[in-house]
């Protein structure tokens, strides 16, 4: 009987260890806010690890530069050879983030995973969107990710990215940024009354052609037709003097050529 009873106490105490570890396979797996650079020096080291580790590497990738206001999507990406799932606390300082994809939420303004993402060879991803504030600086979007493999186990590191926000008027030839393509960004705003600003990039040197049609293919206006260094430009098209509807603007260079659709109401 006695024997029983020990047995029956041991298969209990088993159960309950399982059931709490099951539980707590990955600490805080619907995220945890203030372990960026913006408010702590010690990152996730409360709970795992008393320190960065400088074989984890966490990198954010997006635009360096934006206009005042203007939002775009950034990619944070965790690579570990030992990682099994991986998290991430992601704040700002001026501007705003908000989410473009399942498995993170907004949690007290920063972004943070809902449940752990699984690796895959080696790394895993989580994109965000990032809106500048409305005034010119150089803003800091901060992160802290983590690779974890349950419980406290796992390693943690810091990224941090620069973003110099400037105002969107006139023409702007910002060589500060040096852009590994060609690319041209959707308008903002869109719709828009009766003015709204396009930024391109020039990954090489050469003549660049931003022209606006209608949507029979009329040509409405020529808003660059010259020679570009390379870097990324910004110019304001004004649409006081035609009416109201759908038109496309376009850029063509030598080796690039996009064409992107946008709202005129009126």
């Amino acid at each position: 009987m006695k024997a029983k009873l020990l047995f029956v106490f041991a298969s209990i105490f088993i159960l309950i260890v399982f059931l709490f570890t099951s539980q707590n396979l990955y600490n805080y797996p619907n995220g945890i806010t203030g372990r960026t650079q913006k408010t702590s020096t010690s990152g996730c080291g409360s709970c795992h690890g008393s320190g960065a580790t400088t074989g984890l590497s966490v990198v954010i990738t997006g635009p360096d530069s934006l206009a005042k206001g203007m939002s775009s999507s950034y990619t944070l990406t965790i690579t570990s050879a030992t990682g099994s799932k991986g998290g991430l606390d992601v704040a700002v300082r001026s501007g705003t983030l908000s989410t473009n994809q399942t498995g993170t939420q907004l949690l007290n303004s920063e972004i943070v995973h809902t449940t752990g993402k699984s690796f895959s060879g080696g790394s895993v991803s989580f994109t965000f969107n990032y809106t500048a504030p409305n005034i010119n600086t150089t803003d800091t979007i901060f992160s802290t990710a983590l690779s974890s493999t349950g419980g406290t186990g796992g390693q943690w590191n810091w990224s941090n990215k620069r973003v110099k926000v400037y105002t969107m008027t006139g023409v702007i030839n910002n060589n500060e940024y040096q852009p590994n393509g060609y690319e041209l960004k959707q308008n903002f705003p869109n719709p828009f009354n009766p003015v709204t600003s396009i930024v391109y990039s020039m990954k090489e040197a050469g003549n660049a052609e931003l022209k606006v049609y209608d949507n029979t293919g009329k040509l409405i206006s020529t808003l660059v037709n010259s020679f570009k260094e390379r870097g990324q430009y910004k110019v304001d098209f004004n649409a006081g003097d035609i009416a109201g509807g759908i038109y496309y603007y376009s850029l063509k260079t030598k080796d690039f050529t996009e064409t992107k659709q946008m709202v005129l109401v009126k």
